[in-house]
């Protein structure tokens, strides 16, 4: 079953380098801990959702546009996120002023993403992406032990 979120939820990004961590208002919600209970309304950027550190998404046009002058070479930017869709499936056990409360289970779609959720752009991916087959990429398939997200890491 899964797990009724909170403020201060730890939460990731496929295509940020750090977490974030979800920020709850307590206007007149319930609580667990003393922490406000979450909906699928808290979606807001940077209200709800704080920066993912740097953004590597090549759907960005920050990181687009720093990718193409670095000639190819992956250059992350500061992450934005832009969610302005609720989080997906909360809830069917309860809801809070008409919202579902949100779940462990849920997720919340950046603009820079995919329906899939991964990057929207994946044949303009970065040179160094592109020698390789995408059958080896951890961002298509189960996640891998070691993430190159430089040239100088690779």
């Amino acid at each position: 079953m899964p797990k009724l979120v909170v403020n201060g939820a730890m939460l990731t990004c496929d295509q940020g380098i750090a977490t974030s961590t979800l920020v709850v208002a307590p206007v007149a919600r319930g609580d667990i801990d003393d922490q406000p209970i979450a909906t699928v309304a808290d979606h807001v950027p940077n209200k709800n959702i704080p920066p993912f550190g740097m953004c590597q998404s090549m759907s960005n046009p920050a990181v687009a546009a720093a990718t193409a002058a670095a000639m190819g070479a992956l250059t992350p930017q500061p992450c934005v996120p832009v969610t302005s869709s609720p989080w997906s499936s909360g809830s069917t056990l309860g809801d809070l002023r008409g919202n579902a409360l949100l779940t462990s289970e849920c997720t919340c779609k950046c603009q820079w993403l995919g329906d899939d959720h991964k990057c929207m752009n994946y044949d303009e991916r970065p040179s160094i992406c592109r020698d390789y087959s995408d059958e080896l990429c951890d961002r298509d398939g189960p996640e891998s032990d070691i993430l190159f997200r430089t040239v100088d890491e690779l």
